[in-house]
């Protein structure tokens, strides 16, 4: 092989690793990774500015209407979703994620579980999949000095290895299967 041989088998050759790298971050779960993280990281970001922001003596007369805002906004949010609540329309409140969240959805399906006499793996799941998710979007991923990679959750350190990698995976599958059974069982 010459040197123009060479030169066009290795242009070849990066091309075909860019188009694998740009196919990889074109996959949903890899989009949903990276969306949940930069996401996270920027509520985090934009918290710290606004908790600094909120003390700072010199905003100081302008927040108090701020605040008076959030505040009308949040209750406005709250009684919108409590006036849904209280008409007690379960097709209303089954279309609405914020009032039948993960949270709820599990809980219910718990409640059924035990009506029909099943094993309720509810606690475990709002336990190994919800609570976990919420580490998740809630979280900042950082790095060590030596590069061991964690994320910061309230606080606390919790490092991404390859065991938590498998302990998660195993936990979704677990509850992936227990959720297929089910429905099977009562299709």
């Amino acid at each position: 092989m010459d040197g123009q041989d060479y030169l066009k088998e290795l242009q070849r050759s990066i091309i075909e690793v860019i188009d694998l790298t740009i196919a990889k971050f074109q996959n949903i779960v890899t989009m949903r990774g990276m969306i949940m993280h930069e996401t996270s990281s920027l509520d985090l970001k934009m918290e710290e500015i606004v908790r600094n922001q909120l003390n700072n003596p010199r905003l100081k007369e302008h927040i108090v209407p701020l605040l008076d805002t959030i505040f009308d906004n949040i209750f406005a949010n709250a009684k919108e979703k409590y006036k849904k609540a209280e008409k007690r329309k379960v097709n209303e409140i089954l279309k609405d994620n914020v009032l039948f969240n993960s949270s709820q959805k599990i809980f219910a399906l718990g409640a059924i579980l035990e009506i029909m006499k099943e094993e309720n793996f509810a606690p475990k799941y709002d336990e190994e999949v919800i609570l976990i998710r919420n580490q998740f979007a809630h979280s900042e991923l950082k790095k060590t000095k030596d590069g061991k990679e964690y994320f910061k959750v309230k606080g606390e350190e919790i490092y991404f290895d390859k065991e938590l990698c498998k302990k998660i995976r195993r936990d979704l599958n677990e509850h992936i299967t227990k959720i297929n059974n089910l429905e099977r069982k009562i299709t």
